[in-house]
């Protein structure tokens, strides 16, 4: 099961970010989002990472408007799926990737709830952007991508947010030199109950799973390929 990862980078992985917002070409969604917005934590099942992201944490955001790095031409689904930290807004949305070359695009999102969304920062509004051949939960994602909501973002440190059993340790390991990349401190008062904070190095696809044990168990690894 995926986790739901939230990366904030100054991210070397995706380079020419700073480029002009206005001259972006823009995927629409395939179909309509599925939202909601309620007065209290919308539950999450099977999920782990709940977001990866870069940019400014502190900064304002368009919610109508993500942008990513596709990494290539690929028959599949780009699946988004956003979550606020204070667990009350969920939205998941499905963009078709069958004519799309690689390169930097804006992902409209076009929430109704943008007004209320609005008074969120960056850091409280996680998105998990995955690569699928269907967007399921029981589908493996081919990569995970970070976003930003930042027309500017500047990234090299991707944030990936974690939702944990309690008593579970969690680090990123990289998959081909088995190093230790971050160790995930905890987060109290918030949706997301984990946070990995990894340095991504310049022009590299960096590939991490989120290592985690649950007391002396490990459980399942879950692959991050931001590339």
């Amino acid at each position: 099961m995926p986790l739901f990862v939230l990366v904030w980078p100054a991210w070397a992985g995706v380079p020419g970010i700073q480029a002009q917002d206005a001259a972006l070409a823009e995927l629409v969604p395939s179909q309509p989002l599925v939202e909601d917005l309620r007065d209290q934590w919308v539950p999450v099942s099977g999920r782990g990472v709940v977001a990866v992201v870069f940019g400014d944490p502190e900064a304002a955001i368009d919610p109508s408007i993500l942008r990513v790095r596709v990494p290539g031409r690929l028959a599949s689904s780009l699946c988004v799926s956003v979550r606020s930290r204070d667990g009350r807004y969920a939205g998941e949305a499905r963009y078709d990737l069958g004519n799309v070359n690689p390169g930097l695009y804006r992902l409209k999102f076009s929430t109704k709830y943008a007004s209320k969304l609005r008074a969120y920062k960056a850091k409280d509004l996680a998105a998990l952007v995955e690569i699928k051949t269907a967007c399921q939960d029981s589908v493996d994602p081919v990569a995970t991508l970070a976003a930003t909501w930042s027309a500017d973002g500047t990234a090299s440190e991707v944030r990936v947010f974690l939702l944990n059993p309690p008593q579970t340790d969690a680090a990123l390991i990289g998959v081909k030199d088995g190093r230790m990349y971050s160790t995930c401190s905890a987060l109290d008062g918030a949706y997301f109950n984990g946070q990995c904070d990894v340095k991504v190095p310049p022009a590299t696809a960096l590939d991490l799973v989120v290592r985690r044990h649950y007391y002396e168990n490990q459980l399942m690894d879950i692959a991050l390929a931001l590339r």
